[in-house]
């Protein structure tokens, strides 16, 4: 067993990696899907959300507004990913997405799937900075559309959620900082 395999990283598909340049770092696309992924089933099975589809999108995005501006002080100092707004998605260089029902496992879409609208669906936006080879950190924007669908209270408040990596001198990405419901900027 590999060292990637003890830590539950999964695979991950042709489709994403060949769209990766030299200055993605694979293995940081690979700690966060398996991170976003699996807490997504370990909440699906203790409090399943009574939705039919949720649908996670994994986009690229180089360009971030004034990056050192603005900080994220949790697990040692984060530049707060401004350019992580709404619709930062949309500004992406490329994205794909994995779905997933109640009754089956995670499948993946290699093109931009269209976010379905129909009742029952949930999106998980998360938004992964590029040129990733030269830093030793990142932190990566995730938001639920239209709202999570384990917060029934907030029905109209979208979600965002931060996560924060460090690279360790082996190579390795550690998640040090997680920062539920922070706020827009």
């Amino acid at each position: 067993m590999s060292a990637h395999e003890d830590r539950g990283l999964v695979a991950l598909p042709a489709g994403l990696r060949s769209r990766l340049t030299k200055d993605d770092d694979p293995l940081l696309w690979q700690t966060a899907l398996a991170e976003v992924l699996q807490e997504i089933d370990a909440r699906w099975e203790v409090e399943p959300p009574g939705v039919r589809r949720i649908q996670v999108g994994l986009f690229k995005v180089n360009s971030w507004r004034r990056p050192n501006q603005c900080r994220w002080i949790r697990g040692g100092g984060f530049a707060y990913p401004e350019s992580y707004d709404w619709h930062a998605h949309q500004n992406a260089e490329w994205g794909v997405w994995f779905s997933r029902t109640c009754k089956s496992a995670w499948s993946f879409t290699p093109e931009r799937e269209p976010f379905r609208t129909r009742r029952g669906t949930f999106a998980l936006r998360v938004c992964i900075p590029g040129r990733t080879t030269r830093h030793h950190q990142a932190a990566l924007g995730c938001e639920w559309f239209p709202r999570s669908p384990w917060h029934r209270k907030d029905r109209l408040k979208r979600k965002l959620a931060l996560y924060g990596y460090r690279r360790n001198p082996s190579g390795i990405w550690n998640l040090v900082a997680h920062w539920e419901n922070a706020p827009k900027r």
